[in-house]
């Protein structure tokens, strides 16, 4: 695994900063919540009309939310690809849950513009059910990525440690261990 090294031989973070990590959050909530409101009005707010089936009169404003959440969330992942995915993906980190979820959002452009685009009206609803049901999947993939680029943060210092010599039983390890880590890590690179 390539570890990329600071000036002070400290591993480089690959968090977000937050400017970055609340626009995620906003623009991330704002697609979820159009959509759910439009599953919502699409659903339980459509009703019978002498013609038959009449749909909610909030659907094409919601759409028209959703459309322009999803284009900033595009925007987003343009922002996200240069730095944040690249260098998570050359450092080895977070790959699985990192690739599920720009898979996910690779799904959904595209049955997105098959709605918007493409769908010839006996196909829409079924190309609507598969853009549902993969955006809400992304929900626990999301949350998944975020668990695991955290629990990775957290156990990089533990994992600079260098290795226990044989035969040590003690499998705890102290607060002054972990905070000795970057100098260990430090030294490490200066011998090589």
């Amino acid at each position: 695994m390539h570890r990329s090294h600071g000036s002070h031989g400290r591993e480089l973070r690959n968090r977000l900063s937050r400017r970055h990590r609340v626009w995620t959050y906003v623009i991330s909530a704002a697609v979820l919540l159009t959509g759910v409101c439009w599953l919502l009005a699409h659903y339980l707010l459509a009703g019978d009309c002498p013609f038959g089936e009449c749909r909610s009169p909030l659907e094409p404003w919601i759409l028209r939310a959703h459309g322009a959440a999803a284009f900033a969330a595009l925007v987003l992942l343009g922002s996200l690809l240069p730095a944040h995915v690249t260098r998570a993906w050359q450092a080895g980190r977070n790959r699985f849950a990192g690739a599920a979820v720009i898979a996910g959002i690779g799904a959904l452009v595209v049955s997105g513009y098959g709605l918007y685009y493409v769908a010839e009206e006996a196909l829409r609803p079924w190309v609507s059910g598969l853009h549902w049901a993969l955006g809400l999947s992304l929900i626990p993939l999301f949350a998944a990525h975020l668990y695991a680029g955290r629990r990775l943060a957290r156990g990089r210092a533990v994992d600079a440690l260098p290795p226990r010599p044989p035969g040590q039983r003690d499998n705890s390890l102290s607060s002054a261990a972990i905070s000795a880590a970057p100098a260990l890590r430090a030294s490490d690179s200066v011998r090589r």
